[in-house]
């Protein structure tokens, strides 16, 4: 991802949002992968954003295509989309992956 190349990596556990409800997670160079500022659980709206800040303001990473309910990152399968030029671009290869669970600690 040759246009957003800080948001990419591992992200940990830093939090959680709605009375935890949502996990928040942040990456060692201050990247946050969060819901976004519209994001809702009361609405079942939760779009995933990767930003500077927990909200998601000037997101470089989202995914506008499973925003009904209340998903996990890792469990949206497709359409991460990418910033460039202040327009959105879908990127086939972009995943998210958990890789430890919290029942594996």
């Amino acid at each position: 991802l040759e246009h957003q190349p800080m948001r990419l990596g591992t992200f940990d556990i830093a939090g959680s949002l709605w009375e935890n409800a949502v996990p928040i997670f942040m990456q060692s160079n201050g990247q946050y992968m969060t819901p976004d500022p519209q994001s809702n659980i009361y609405i079942y709206y939760v779009k995933w954003v990767i930003s500077e800040t927990v909200g998601g303001i000037n997101a470089g990473v989202q995914n506008e295509a499973y925003t009904d309910g209340i998903n996990c990152p890792w469990d949206i399968p497709d359409q991460w989309e990418y910033e460039y030029q202040r327009q959105w671009f879908v990127d086939p290869t972009l995943t998210v992956t958990c890789t430890k669970f919290r029942d594996e600690e």
